[in-house]
């Protein structure tokens, strides 16, 4: 059977994909749960109407961040966190938090998706982030600090 996804849902597709899956999970799982619609040639007009004003939007936040590379090249973001007497952060810092911080800080409005983590900072101390957009890259350094 032929769904159009309404949110993302890991092992199937992303929000506003078609895709065709069992006649039973579509039943019994997501249709009922709200998950996904029945693809009809309605669901289906509206489904890629999103995902262009969606595509549309990202390659406008696209340029934006690529026009601000430069001034985040070598720029210094400041982090005061609770941690451990070992340097081990309560609680990680992730794409959002770092965007937000880099907004207050450096006054550039930044998209997490555009900041590559490999995984949460966790410690106290200097790391590097890097800020990839349209095959350029910028290198933020992030300074934890213990309060």
């Amino acid at each position: 059977m032929k769904v159009v996804l309404n949110q993302d849902i890991k092992g199937v597709g992303k929000k506003f994909e078609v895709k065709d899956v069992s006649d039973g999970y579509a039943c019994n799982y997501l249709i009922p749960n709200k998950l996904a619609a029945r693809a009809s040639s309605s669901a289906i007009d509206e489904a890629s109407k999103a995902l262009s004003q969606i595509e549309t939007r990202r390659k406008i936040q696209e340029d934006l961040v690529h026009k601000n590379l430069k001034s985040l090249a070598g720029a210094s973001v400041i982090f005061a966190e609770k941690a451990s007497e070992r340097g081990h952060l309560f609680a990680g810092i992730h794409e959002d938090l770092i965007a937000a911080e880099i907004k207050k800080q450096l006054g550039v409005d930044l998209v997490p998706s555009f900041i590559f983590l490999e995984k949460p900072i966790k410690t106290v101390g200097g790391h590097e982030i890097k800020i990839k957009a349209k095959g350029e890259e910028a290198v933020v350094k992030i300074i934890v600090d213990r309060f």
